[in-house]
């Protein structure tokens, strides 16, 4: 029977599969949230997009994140193609995770109608000022 290689060796899978760069993590972070420019500079296959995957997926980063692998690209075309696919595929997930949150909120209200003492029904500031409360932490 053939073993399997524990190390992947063809693009970014996930934070288990990802070790022993905390340092280089916590700083290419500092940096970004710093406002630096970084660059990283190494021979082909040391992992730097990568860390750059990894560190971009933490909680710690707030940010949209947008990759897009140029390698292959030749041309102004071909490199405008490729990448405003990776920032609409970026933007989608961000929206479809606004959308599904919002989705949630309205699945959960129970609207209710209540008369006031003086046969009215109430106005709805509380239930509006809660909506906008919600609404604003997505």
């Amino acid at each position: 029977m053939r073993s399997r290689n524990p190390f992947v060796t063809q693009g970014y899978i996930d934070p288990a599969h990802f070790c022993d760069r905390e340092v280089e993590t916590r700083q290419l972070l500092d940096d970004l949230s710093n406002g630096r420019h970084v660059t990283l500079m190494a021979p082909r296959r040391y992992g730097k997009s990568g860390l750059i995957q990894h560190a971009l997926r933490t909680p710690e980063a707030d940010c949209v994140f947008v990759y897009a692998d140029l390698l292959a690209t030749t041309n102004q075309a071909d490199f405008v193609r490729v990448f405003a696919n990776a920032v609409v595929g970026a933007l989608d997930s961000r929206l479809e995770k606004a959308a599904s949150t919002f989705a949630a909120f309205f699945k959960s209200v129970r609207p209710k109608m209540k008369a006031d003492s003086d046969g009215g029904v109430g106005n709805g500031r509380r239930a509006m000022s809660c909506m906008t409360a919600c609404l604003a932490s997505t």
